[in-house]
């Protein structure tokens, strides 16, 4: 199957804005009901997204263009996903 952008920057997008709309009550301890569950569920989609497009620019031709930049990404993505706590 050929990933095709045109699903998964929409589908990468939209799980950020909900991700971000039930992670700030969450922040602020505003959150109440499913929002948590929702939160941590819907992640999942998130997560999908992100790997997609990791798989998409995965091409070679891709690669060969970002060239250096690739490495930044990774670096950029390893400290995001490092915990917050020490």
């Amino acid at each position: 199957m050929k990933l095709q952008r045109g699903w998964i920057a929409p589908l990468t997008l939209g799980a950020v804005l909900v991700s971000a709309a039930t992670g700030a009550p969450m922040f602020s301890h505003l959150d109440g009901g499913l929002n948590k569950a929702a939160h941590e569920w819907l992640s999942w989609a998130l997560l999908s997204g992100v790997v997609l497009h990791a798989a998409d620019d995965a091409d070679a031709s891709v690669a060969q263009r970002v060239g250096g930049d690739t490495r930044v990404q990774i670096r950029v993505l390893a400290t995001v996903m490092a915990p917050a706590g020490g």
